[in-house]
């Protein structure tokens, strides 16, 4: 909020009732998510795919709430000045997406698509598609050095930035973390 320009009195002020239905976790499909991204069996396409048709399945809530949720979290719907990329990946094919300021979207609706995590918030539709975190195709399958609580020397996913790069992005971080290479506000 600060970065987007709102004052500390704006930041201690209470948040305004949620005037539409709530986002809630639908824990049956939860556990399922959780089941398929730990399957070692699955090579990731798959994995991302049978995600993807859960959290179509999950009952979650509206994703208005969502996105109206977001954007009370963020002070905006705007997006800042200079270079923001905010990664999704598609509910349907796995691939991953990268919204920006150019992309047409309200920043809210950007960062909802990126945090809304299966089963547990709702898919957000931009441009017609449906997108989520793009965190499940990083780090909360095994593309990360850590799987499920235990150590692995290696991945046999490729990282967030190898990921990024066959799409053509730029990456710098981990692959648990994944962060723009130019300054952001997020």
């Amino acid at each position: 909020m600060l970065a987007a320009g709102e004052d500390l009195e704006g930041l201690a002020a209470l948040p305004e009732a949620d005037s539409e239905p709530a986002v809630t976790t639908d824990h049956e499909k939860l556990n399922e998510v959780f089941a398929v991204l730990g399957d070692p069996t699955l090579d990731q396409e798959t994995a991302l795919v049978r995600v993807g048709r859960l959290a179509l399945a999950a009952e979650t809530g509206a994703e208005g709430a969502y996105v109206a949720r977001m954007e009370r979290l963020i002070g905006t719907r705007e997006w800042p000045e200079g270079r923001l990329l905010i990664p999704a990946v598609d509910v349907e094919t796995g691939e991953p997406q990268v919204w920006d300021g150019s992309s047409g979207v309200s920043l809210a609706t950007a960062v909802a698509s990126s945090s809304a995590f299966p089963a547990n918030a709702p898919p957000i539709t931009i441009n017609g598609r449906r997108s989520w975190t793009a965190r499940c195709g990083q780090a909360s399958t095994p593309t990360s050095r850590r799987t499920w609580g235990r150590r692995s020397s290696s991945s046999r996913w490729p990282t967030c930035s190898q990921r990024a790069r066959r799409h053509g992005q730029r990456w710098s971080g981990s692959s648990r973390t994944p962060r723009p290479r130019t300054p952001s506000v997020i």
